[in-house]
């Protein structure tokens, strides 16, 4: 059985090429705009299609209330200019997100007097993002363990990783 869905576009022309896309999951419909595309997929056949889409597939919703990733195809909608008027915990929405723009994030490092080694992740994006440091790129060996503490959290304790 097939169940309803939408797919949206936002037409971005800062959106990355090269890139992979980053999708966001919306509980809700996308309702607003014409019809770009409609069919029957799976997660990730619409995950693949709303990719090669380009700036025209924005995201894409499909009517399956207990099944946010489903591996049998269900019958979605792709959409233009949609929007999300509301929760409607009967749809699921995954809306395609930008990548951070270029230099909006960045790792700092450097050794304190004590010898404790300073790193620094920061985003000057307006939204959140995931943000790694490899202890390679900050001069240290793949098996070395550090204590980490977030300096914006008083100080707290983070544990040890390696």
């Amino acid at each position: 059985l097939g169940v309803q869905g939408h797919c949206v576009s936002n037409k971005s022309s800062l959106e990355a090429t090269v890139t992979p896309p980053m999708y966001r999951y919306i509980p809700g419909f996308l309702g607003a705009g014409n019809d770009l595309h409609n069919g029957t997929y799976s997660y990730d056949e619409a995950l693949a299609y709303c990719t090669a889409a380009g700036a025209e597939c924005a995201g894409f919703t499909f009517h399956a209330a207990n099944n946010p990733k489903p591996v049998k195809p269900v019958f979605m909608y792709f959409k233009t200019n949609g929007q999300n008027p509301g929760l409607d915990n009967s749809w699921n929405t995954y809306v395609k997100e930008l990548p951070p723009a270029p230099g909006s994030r960045e790792v700092w490092a450097g050794p304190l007097v004590n010898g404790d080694l300073a790193v620094v992740l920061f985003n000057r994006d307006s939204k959140a993002w995931n943000m790694t440091a490899e202890w390679t790129d900050l001069g240290l060996g793949s098996g070395a363990k550090m204590q980490v503490s977030d300096l914006w959290a008083d100080g707290k304790d983070l544990g040890q990783f390696e």
